[in-house]
């Protein structure tokens, strides 16, 4: 798992440093998709989930098939909508402090396509491939297959660690962030992990913190330039 996780960051994390992309961004019919980061994040994980299925706390069939209960589906939707929402109206309205200013629309028509072409690039980009790396691989190895609610909390804290770990580049080289706005900017990625990680031990399915993962980074990329 280890030496996943440092080829991987090491693949991902290069390109920030030398200043261009390890692979090329490719197309498909008209869509952006970005195909580099399909064959470090997903692809990789994939394979090392089926290999270690045994020794893992939820297999790979049942994290894709494993019924999510509506209650759960609820439990976990509507109060990351309600703080998206509250966000907003809060940035809006002044009263709390944004690093990106609120994007204005000029019509429905202007918001639906925005909404629209974030949601493709959230769910290929980030949720996708960030919830097969760092809940689907890395926090499940770190369970193993019979977990102690004490390790389960273990595994999470460790797990988002390294999720934090990952944004470094982005954070420090790409949004050159102040030295405050870089770690309150961690300490946000550290919690909303953790939201995720719960997510998907609540419900055994790695759908759930999919779709949690891309509605967030939909209305972030969709309102805030």
């Amino acid at each position: 798992m280890f030496i996943h996780f440092f080829i991987f960051a090491a693949l991902y994390t290069l390109p920030f440093f030398l200043g261009h992309y390890l692979f090329p961004a490719l197309s498909i019919e008209g869509l952006d998709f970005p195909i580099e980061r399909w064959l470090i994040w997903v692809i990789p994980p994939l394979i090392l989930i089926k290999i270690f299925e045994k020794e893992l706390y939820i297999s790979l069939k049942n994290m894709f098939t494993h019924k999510v209960k509506l209650k759960t589906f609820l439990w976990c939707f509507l109060p990351v909508l309600f703080y998206l929402v509250c966000g907003i109206i809060s940035a809006k309205h002044g009263i709390v402090w944004s690093v990106n200013p609120l994007r204005e629309f000029s019509s429905i028509k202007d918001f639906s396509f925005a909404f629209a072409e974030n949601s493709w690039y959230a769910l290929v980009t980030p949720a996708i491939p960030e919830e097969m790396v760092f809940r689907a691989w890395i926090l499940n190895a770190f369970l193993g297959n019979a977990p102690t609610k004490k390790y389960k909390i273990i595994a999470i804290i460790l797990s988002n660690i390294l999720f934090v770990a990952i944004h470094l580049p982005v954070y420090i080289f790409v949004y050159k962030y102040s030295l405050f706005q870089t770690l309150a900017s961690f300490v946000a990625i550290f919690v909303i992990g953790s939201i995720f990680s719960i997510m998907f031990l609540k419900s055994k399915n790695i759908i759930l913190p999919i779709f949690i993962h891309c509605l967030w980074n939909t209305f972030a990329f969709t309102f805030f330039s």
